[in-house]
């Protein structure tokens, strides 16, 4: 066949237009002059022109010797772009699809019913007179004259750009309005995690969640004297040592032994252990009860759990001689706040600007 159409070419028995159409056959794609097409990016156009490519040497049946050329009105301006045959024929999501039956307004009339799951593809082939039926058996195909086949494979060609086209058009939509969707929750979401944060702020500052105990009354510190407060986080049981009788340190159902150490006086130093903790008058220091779990259980998943108490967060607070110990619902990591060299990654690290930073320390989340 290949040969027989490259004999025929500049001849009268066979057209360009045969040839074009053969090659459309073959590649089940029916397109002429003026029908019209939609691109996703472009929007709505119809074909501008068929080039045969004249220098075929090898299949003239090839995707490749075909050009197809549309204008589409983009922004109130006319554009005309080229695709082959290839293209058109290809699963790339981004090439024009033929409208094939109706006009544009029927077209996107068509899809958003199949957005909106109000009409199927039989119904849609229904509403446009086409036919519904798979096809005839092997038997009958047999009997049938050639021509006739040719035109059956055209029409099915036609439904199948037909319904592609649509289909296409309907995912586009809901895509479009999936999209639309996310914006909506993303604003949502914003405005709930500024509410969360603010709420946040509000129990911190009122001590919603807080537990305070205080260890000592005393002398109160000069109202001049400055605020210290220390940086790193320090470990109850690590500073204690190891007073209990099993051998592990304390933990969170002993912090009164903790409490006990620190109003105690160390022998060594001459000094009250708070002031070795804080030997600023007023001052802040963060403790954790443990640095390591302790084993309350042999089944790893329970014993995780048992020590979740043993990793929380605690503020020994010092004014003068009045000590108080702190607990709250908040989980503080290595440092109290962040170093200068977090404001300032280097090329290639993660960054986060000075205002997540901080938002990061103030809300705990590092």
């Amino acid at each position: 066949m290949s040969k027989e159409l490259k004999e025929h070419r500049n001849s009268s028995l066979i057209s360009k237009e045969e040839i074009v159409e053969q090659i459309f056959l073959k590649h089940d794609f029916i397109i002429a002059i003026g029908d019209q097409f939609w691109h996703p990016s472009h929007g709505f156009g119809y074909v501008l022109d068929i080039e045969l490519n004249k220098d075929v040497e090898d299949d003239p049946f090839d995707a490749n010797n075909i050009t197809v050329r549309f204008q589409f009105q983009e922004s109130d301006k006319p554009s005309i772009r080229a695709y082959t045959l290839r293209d058109l024929v290809s699963n790339s999501d981004y090439k024009p699809f033929p409208i094939t039956h109706g006009d544009a307004d029927s077209f996107v009339s068509d899809s958003e019913k199949m957005a909106n799951g109000q009409i199927d593809h039989i119904g849609l082939l229904k509403q446009y007179g086409l036919s519904t039926e798979s096809g005839e058996t092997s038997s009958a195909l047999m009997i049938i004259d050639k021509n006739l086949l040719i035109a059956r494979k055209r029409e099915l060609a036609k439904q199948s750009q037909f319904l592609d086209a649509r289909r296409k058009y309907a995912k586009e939509l809901l895509e479009r309005r999936m999209d639309k969707m996310r914006g909506m929750l993303a604003a949502f979401t914003g405005q709930i995690s500024k509410l969360n944060r603010l709420i946040y702020t509000i129990e911190l500052y009122l001590g919603i969640k807080e537990e305070l105990h205080q260890l000592q009354k005393g002398s109160w510190a000069d109202v001049h004297d400055p605020i210290c407060f220390r940086q790193r986080r320090l470990y109850m049981d690590v500073e204690v040592g190891n007073p209990l009788d099993d051998g592990q340190g304390i933990d969170f159902q002993s912090i009164e032994v903790f409490d006990e150490w620190l109003l105690r006086k160390n022998s060594y130093w001459g000094k009250y252990n708070y002031e070795l903790m804080l030997p600023e008058t007023k001052g802040v220091v963060v403790f954790k009860v443990r640095r390591e779990n302790k084993n309350y259980d042999p089944n790893p998943f329970i014993n995780h759990m048992m020590n979740a108490p043993n990793h929380m967060t605690y503020l020994l607070i010092r004014n003068g001689e009045n000590i108080f110990r702190i607990y709250g619902d908040i989980n503080i990591g290595q440092k109290l706040f962040p170093d200068q060299d977090e404001f300032t990654k280097n090329e290639g690290e993660r960054f986060y600007n000075k205002e997540s930073v901080a938002e990061r320390y103030k809300l705990n989340h590092y």
